[in-house]
């Protein structure tokens, strides 16, 4: 089968910070690949994120209609599916579908039945970041190169002026973009620390912003507390919120997706990490250059559960502050 005909479709169909992080994946297949088809799956809400991405062709979404995956897939006449997060619906079917190449991360029993090749990291290796764990997928099938590529997410021209003057209409013009909020993902400051450093970055004649996403306007007001600096999140779409992440200097938050949105656009961060096995750094930054991560120290973490979501009240503001100011 030629690179001209064939039809790939990688499916991240989660979180945003998930989604982006796949994109590794996708431009290592594009340059490897660059006569291919390129499709992705990402849940609903994410797709207009990714319109228009010079890594894609197409960019798709699927709700929880079995048969109706199934005519979608067979739609597509797709020749490989790259499943980068396990889902037994997904999995049956591309067989039901007819593709021939399926792979898949880890094992799972239907891998047997439906015909995926599973994909493996070695679990005693900590610094494997997710990237890799997306990148294994893809090389169980295709032959891709060994660097990483930070993920990118590329705004127009127009895009980018237009978050230029919604700034301006804030009376800023490149401010330090807070992100206070995180739903729950990961462990995280309390708003009362954020609101503490928002207060020092003011008294030093900084610019700030904070951001944040629909029904988190109570946390965001907290943070802004008597200050005047402008908030904004709530009412804007993903595209315009990447550009605006994309015009700040800076952006501080925990590890969430909107820090890994931040990271996609250019943007240099400083993020709030635990240091437990399923929020570490190592696994969870965003890629490429310029980043920060701050951790309190292992001491401080030694009895937490391997799952634990703390709020990192070690990790003092001053020293947050030193990687801005």
């Amino acid at each position: 089968m030629s690179d001209k005909r064939v039809k790939i479709l990688v499916v991240r169909q989660d979180r945003l910070g998930d989604a982006i992080n796949a994109v590794p994946v996708l431009i290592s297949l594009r340059k490897t690949k660059p006569e291919a088809y390129i499709s992705f799956m990402v849940a609903q809400p994410l797709a207009e994120l990714f319109a228009g991405q010079p890594y894609l062709d197409e960019v798709v979404s699927w709700g929880k209609n079995f048969l109706c995956l199934i005519y979608f897939l067979r739609q597509g006449r797709y020749d490989a599916v790259l499943m980068l997060h396990p889902s037994k619906i997904l999995a049956w079917a591309a067989l039901f579908a007819g593709i021939k190449l399926k792979a898949g991360l880890g094992f799972r029993p239907y891998y047997i039945l439906t015909g995926f090749k599973p994909a493996h990291i070695p679990q005693n290796d900590r610094d494997v970041h997710e990237t890799e764990y997306n990148l294994a997928v893809a090389r169980s099938l295709f032959d891709l190169p060994g660097e990483i590529e930070p993920p990118q997410i590329v705004l127009s021209d127009k895009e980018m002026s237009e978050a230029r003057s919604v700034l301006m209409s804030m009376s800023v013009q490149a401010p330090i973009a807070i992100l206070p909020a995180n739903r729950g993902s990961s462990a995280n400051w309390p708003p009362e620390r954020y609101g503490e450093l928002v207060q020092k970055l003011v008294d030093a004649k900084q610019e700030v912003l904070i951001l944040g996403g629909p029904g988190e306007e109570e946390i965001l007001k907290k943070v802004k507390g008597n200050t005047n600096v402008p908030i904004a999140g709530p009412e804007l779409t993903l595209r315009r919120l990447a550009a605006i992440l994309a015009n700040c200097r800076q952006v501080t938050g925990s590890s969430t997706g909107t820090l890994h949105l931040a990271a996609a656009t250019g943007a240099k961060t400083v993020g709030l990490f635990c240091p437990a096995p399923a929020s570490r750094p190592e696994r969870w930054r965003p890629l490429g250059e310029g980043h920060v991560q701050l951790v309190p120290e292992e001491e401080s973490c030694k009895n937490c559960r391997p799952s634990a979501k703390c709020d990192l009240e070690r990790i003092q503001v001053e020293k947050v502050l030193e990687h801005i100011l």
